[in-house]
């Protein structure tokens, strides 16, 4: 997709039937803004992320209930930054979190 002249965003194209290429990074600033459809959003549930996002989102669930919106913030790092870094950060935080939750 261009807007003048400029390429904005880039989707591969599904030539099969009943196959969504999702793109959750795309996703991010609306979830950003109604954390709560995290919980429902196709993209989310098909991301490829690595584990450990599932495991702290599972923690901080069981802490708070503000868990989506800080959860999004996490994953918009991963756009801001290289991915691997934040997932290496991540991993190092959610170590100990994990020995507190059980």
């Amino acid at each position: 997709m261009y807007y003048e002249n400029e390429l904005i965003a880039f989707h591969p194209r599904s030539y099969d039937q009943k196959q969504d290429i999702l793109d959750l990074c795309h996703y991010l600033d609306v979830l950003e803004k109604k954390p709560y459809a995290l919980n429902h959003a196709k993209a989310f549930k098909i991301a490829d992320l690595p584990a450990v996002y599932y495991q702290y989102l599972s923690a901080l669930r069981q802490k708070s209930e503000q868990t989506n919106l800080d959860f999004v913030k996490i994953l918009k790092l991963r756009t801001q930054y290289d991915p691997r870094a934040v997932d290496e950060v991540l991993l190092q935080v959610a170590t100990p979190l994990s020995q507190y939750t059980g």
